[in-house]
């Protein structure tokens, strides 16, 4: 069966139609997973420190009692889950903006499904530091009157950007922590899901799209991990799996999901559910589906890659992503002292990237402001110099063709039709080409006047050419040297 992802909103309604009040996971088999926004602060009051390449400071995880979200955590439960955060990963997806600056992303995943047809939840989070061993503690907010969970976390400097992109945002970033629920309740007349027993997993730090646009913090857009939550809701309803088997059939049937279906389909038979299906989506044989990979699942796929030759090499590199291209990307390695660049050029369709031929190394330099306006300048220029230069050339060219084509040697071929037409297109050929085709020419000129003798007393032209005079026939017999001979 699909994982799916479903808000907290949606579960509290889905509780709320079907009358459901509890959940356990010791009952259902799974506990549930989900994400809780929030916001946390680094070097609060002062009391950050580094030491050694790794900066500790506390952080603000979650709030207790009701969250805008819809979901309460008292008091006495949160204190019986804070000691769950101690050694547990800060994680944040790394990527690069269209201004060229790097931010956290937010939780980047995909849903991929094996031969077999499982389906499985692939994060693209990397862990960027850890919370501490300290013990969590709850703290007062005056201002937002509220009571949060502290907690010390530990991020190391150089590991990776992640210190670089808290200072530029004054040491202040959203995120957002993951919870397990073993258990919870939901209160009728409050409309809100109780958290009565669960562990913190985690805490991602959240930034912004490839836009830049924030993403919305303050507890808000939650999401179940329907790995848990889904398999919850089927069996609550109908005690087995029959009925999910079907319903995920229909949605690939139909390419639908379940936000798509708006009517109340739990207690429906596998008849009355297809019957519905065909009633609402219409004839599933006349669907046309059509797929395009999106920026972001592009940028995913190729981190995939990137962790994968990572894995392939013991982990002892750390490739990042610097920036992704239409049909190339720029990545390093962290784990790189020399701060090398690589480039690798790769192909898309619509599900797949495939990375095409070996990386090649590229450089990065940095620029003031003068030397970043004279770069852009030459540019600027670049192609009117090349137009120029290209022009050059070919008057340079053209002049040696005409060299050739005036020389004295031809003067006869004047009147010549082909020595015209080799004229006119002198362009086609290159100097040598030019002079071997006139040198032809030439030849057959000579050969069409008939035989000739070579007179050494031969009037010289104003132009310093010889005249060549025909040789007659009483000329021929007094340098024949057996005049006579042959004559009848």
């Amino acid at each position: 069966m699909a994982d799916k992802i479903l808000t907290l909103n949606e579960l509290r309604d889905y509780f709320t139609q079907h009358g459901i009040t509890t959940f356990s996971a010791k009952e259902h088999g799974k506990p549930i997973a989900c994400q809780v926004d929030t916001m946390a602060v680094f070097e609060e009051a002062g009391d950050a420190v580094v030491n050694d390449g790794i900066i500790y400071a506390p952080v603000k995880v979650c709030h207790t009692l009701l969250n805008r979200n819809g979901s309460y955590i008292s008091e006495e439960n949160m204190k019986k889950a804070m000691p769950t955060l101690k050694d547990r990963p800060l994680l944040a997806y790394i990527h690069k903006l269209d201004d060229g600056t790097l931010d956290f992303g937010s939780h980047n995943r995909e849903i991929v499904e094996d031969e077999n047809g499982d389906s499985r939840i692939v994060y693209y989070e990397r862990q960027v530091g850890s919370f501490t061993s300290d013990d969590p503690f709850l703290q007062y907010d005056k201002d937002e009157d509220k009571t949060y969970v502290m907690a010390k976390v530990a991020i190391p400097t150089d590991y990776s950007p992640t210190y670089a992109i808290l200072s530029s945002k004054g040491g202040k970033c959203k995120v957002s922590c993951e919870l397990t629920i073993n258990a919870m309740q939901y209160d009728v007349q409050n409309n809100y899901l109780e958290f009565t027993d669960f562990y913190f997993t985690g805490v991602t730090l959240l930034g912004s799209d490839e836009k830049g646009n924030a993403i919305n913090e303050g507890m808000q857009g939650a999401k179940i991990d329907a790995s848990a939550s889904f398999d919850c809701k089927q069996n609550i309803t109908k005690g087995g799996s029959d009925f999910s088997m079907k319903f995920d059939e229909l949605l690939k049937k139909y390419n639908k999901t379940a936000e798509d279906v708006k009517f109340d389909y739990a207690s429906m038979s596998d008849e009355e559910l297809e019957a519905k299906f065909e009633e609402e989506f219409g004839d599933p044989k006349v669907t046309t589906v059509t797929f395009e990979l999106n920026y972001g699942q592009i940028e995913e796929q190729i981190y995939r890659a990137l962790e994968e030759i990572d894995r392939a090499n013991h982990y002892r590199t750390d490739y990042m992503l610097v920036a992704v291209y239409d049909d190339r990307f720029i990545y390093r390695n962290l784990s790189d002292a020399e701060n090398h660049y690589y480039a690798q050029n790769y192909t898309k369709n619509d599900t797949a990237v495939t990375l095409v031929g070996d990386p090649y190394e590229v450089f990065a330099e940095f620029l003031t402001a003068e030397e970043k306006a004279s770069l852009d300048t030459m540019r600027a220029n670049y192609q009117s110099l090349v137009d120029f230069k290209a022009q050059a050339d070919k008057a340079a060219e053209d002049a040696k063709r005409d060299e050739v084509l005036n020389d004295a040697s031809y003067a006869c071929l004047a009147d010549d039709s082909d020595f015209k037409t080799l004229k006119a297109n002198k362009s086609d050929f290159s100097v040598d080409e030019l002079r071997v085709n006139a040198d032809l020419i030439f030849a057959k000129h000579i050969k069409a006047v008939g035989s000739f003798a070579i007179n050494s007393n031969a009037d010289v032209t104003p132009d310093n050419t010889k005249k060549f005079n025909i040789a007659d026939d009483a000329s021929a017999d007094k340098e024949n040297p057996y005049p006579g001979l042959f004559n009848e």
